[in-house]
């Protein structure tokens, strides 16, 4: 049974990609009232012209819970904190505002207060294997956009990218008995840098989540991977 309080998202059932993301304090009643024709014909904005475009193709969004909260105080920051990071993969979000009670652009920046409490509120929070499936599912068919691909790589410019030799793999693979370590997503890191590069954490975080002083990073989680074998 779904909980009473959660973070969703809706889905386009054409590409499979998140369009939208949102919370609800009555279960899934509050993503199944975003198609009734009542809303549709009073509000206006990007999501709305989304659901109207599905609707005359016969057609009506999908919808996938990607948190279940244990209350309400959780709300607010969780859904700006998935919304941020959904908009950082390139996923094409019709929202218009960082979600909770702001009405900011989705652009704006995040104050470092906001960091802090978000942080706070995913401190100690596992994600479960249903949870780690879901986060999966909704970046599927995800295709990031021109302008996500230029603003990636003009951040890249100048940086040489960490690409570990086959030697230090194995060399690596050796220091730490064979262990590897993969986020919540499955994606294996050899190091501390190459998680730290690509997730854009901090190196010492993401030790202290492996070395279990703490349970996640964000909302990253990571588990160290014993094989018999370095990763070629």
């Amino acid at each position: 049974m779904v909980s009473k309080f959660i973070i969703y998202g809706l889905t386009d059932p054409l590409s499979g990609q998140l369009r939208y993301i949102g919370k609800s304090s009555g279960g899934l009643k509050r993503p199944k009232q975003h198609g009734m024709p009542s809303r549709l014909n009073k509000e206006k904005g990007y999501k709305v012209n989304w659901i109207k475009s599905l609707h005359t193709m016969g057609l009506t969004y999908g919808v996938v819970v990607i948190q279940e909260l244990d209350s309400i105080e959780e709300m607010d920051n969780l859904e700006r904190q998935w919304i941020n990071y959904f908009k950082a993969l390139g996923c094409p979000l019709t929202n218009i505002a960082l979600g909770g009670t702001s009405y900011t652009g989705i652009f704006g920046l995040m104050t470092n207060e906001h960091k802090k409490a978000i942080s706070k509120a995913l401190k100690g929070r596992p994600f479960s294997d249903i949870h780690k499936k879901r986060l999966s599912q909704v970046q599927i068919g995800r295709v990031a956009s021109e302008a996500t691909k230029l603003k990636m790589s003009q951040s890249r410019k100048g940086k040489i990218p960490y690409v570990p030799t086959q030697e230090t793999k194995e060399k690596l693979s050796r220091i730490n008995g064979g262990s590897l370590f993969k986020d919540e997503l499955g994606n294996i890191y050899h190091t501390l840098s190459e998680a730290s590069q690509r997730l854009g954490v901090s190196k010492s975080s993401v030790s202290s989540v492996l070395n279990g002083h703490r349970k996640t990073v964000g909302i990253h989680t990571f588990e160290r991977i014993t094989q018999s074998k370095p990763l070629v």
